[in-house]
Parts: structure tokens; C-alpha cells; sequence
């Protein structure tokens, strides 16, 4: 039993060292209205938000009636504001740059 156990700690150990750490990135804005591209968007910065982008997404639903499954397909509008890698970022920050969100 002390086996298994052991076993099955040392499974979850390696199950959480292959997984990779999720580094968040924001574009922020300041008070100030200058932007930065803001690492490890989790930690809300002082005096500051981030700075959103909205796109069209379809969106695929499905529900049961009757015994039948039904399916649906629309187009939502998505808010979103975190990227997954720094280059997105900075891209997206270059765009608010000039779409005059923030100062040059």
C-alpha cells in the first residue's frame, strides 16, 4: 500500500513538472494613458486597466429536446484582453498605438 501510494505521488509530481506554466500577457494603460505590454497579466497592475479588443467568434451550441439533440451555430461578439505570448502583445500594443488608445 505504501507502494501505491508512493507511486501515485510520484505520478502527480510528474504530472505537474511536464505541464507548462501559462505566462498571461496585457496590454496595459495608466492613468497617464501610456501602455505597456504588462507579464503575468494575473497581477493587476496599480492605477492601471488593460486595454480590450472585441471579434466575432461563432459560437456552436447544443441542447437536448425531446430526446433529439439540436444544434446551432451564431455569431457572438468576444471581449478579450490577455495574449499568450509576448509577441501577440506587443502587436496588439503597436495597434493600440495607433488607433490613438494610448500615447506614442
Amino acid at each position: 500500500m505504501k507502494r501505491l501510494i508512493f507511486a501515485i505521488g510520484v505520478l502527480a509530481a510528474a504530472y505537474a513538472a511536464s505541464t507548462p506554466a501559462r505566462a498571461d500577457f496585457a496590454v496595459a494603460r495608466f492613468q497617464d494613458h501610456w501602455c505597456r505590454v504588462w507579464v503575468d497579466a494575473a497581477a493587476h497592475p496599480f492605477a492601471a486597466h488593460y486595454v480590450h479588443w472585441v471579434r466575432r467568434e461563432w459560437v456552436h451550441h447544443v441542447w437536448w429536446s425531446h430526446h433529439r439533440r439540436h444544434h446551432s451555430r451564431h455569431l457572438v461578439w468576444v471581449r478579450y484582453d490577455r495574449f499568450r505570448t509576448f509577441d501577440a502583445a506587443d502587436h496588439h500594443l503597436h495597434l493600440a498605438l495607433h488607433e490613438h488608445r494610448c500615447r506614442p
